[in-house]
């Protein structure tokens, strides 16, 4: 699986037509289909997983001595910016092969950079394109529109994001493997570390 850019060449062009209309253009668009709703909800609830079973390592690493207290707060939280990192200390004080490691990293990395999506689809109020397979995205976040633009919303002014019907459905279908595979490298890791060292411990 290879790592794409989930916004394909074709927004410029809707991009171009959302910039050269007046505002109207876009906050008069259709609602969103009963499909649209279905499919960001999905994207919703399948990141939740992910992210849930993340943390379930963290706690599993933390229990097994894997990985430090550093950066740990409450117990076993951690915060977004360090989750990453933390799950590959933990990964890497496994006995587990180099090339194990890399796609490790890979998916975590994928997983950071489909984050971005699920936020701003999570957070945002959202239109159908006009005339187009597409929907845009609506913000009044400058915090969210510093870290993507560099600068605030501005007065009288929305952020927007066009993305199409094709790529969320690519989005879907991407975090929905990474779903996969952190449910069952949760399992794994539970299983290994602490499962067998209670069945030893009670044999014993």
């Amino acid at each position: 699986m290879k790592l794409e850019h989930i916004v394909s060449e074709k927004n410029a062009k809707l991009n171009e037509i959302a910039s050269n209309n007046p505002p109207e253009f876009l906050l008069g668009a259709p609602q969103l289909h009963d499909d649209d709703c279905i499919k960001i909800a999905r994207i919703i609830i399948v990141f939740n997983y992910i992210e849930m079973n993340m943390r379930r390592m963290i706690e599993i690493f933390l229990r097994a001595n894997k990985i430090s207290t550093k950066h740990l707060k409450y117990g076993s939280y951690v915060d977004i910016a360090n989750l990453n990192d933390k799950l590959l200390e933990g990964f890497n004080n496994l006995d587990i092969s180099r090339k194990e490691i890399e796609h490790i990293e890979f998916r975590l990395k994928d997983i950071a950079y489909c984050r971005n999506f699920r936020n701003m689809v999570a957070h945002s109020a959202a239109r159908r394109f006009p005339n187009e397979p597409a929907v845009v995205f609506f913000s009044k976040d400058d915090k969210e529109s510093i870290r993507r633009t560099g600068s605030p919303v501005g007065f009288d002014h929305l952020s927007w994001m066009i993305i199409l019907d094709d790529d969320l459905k690519m989005l879907l279908d991407r975090i929905t493997e990474h779903e996969v595979w952190v449910a069952k490298a949760t399992t794994k890791t539970y299983t290994d570390l602490i499962l067998n060292d209670q069945l030893r411990e009670s044999e014993d």
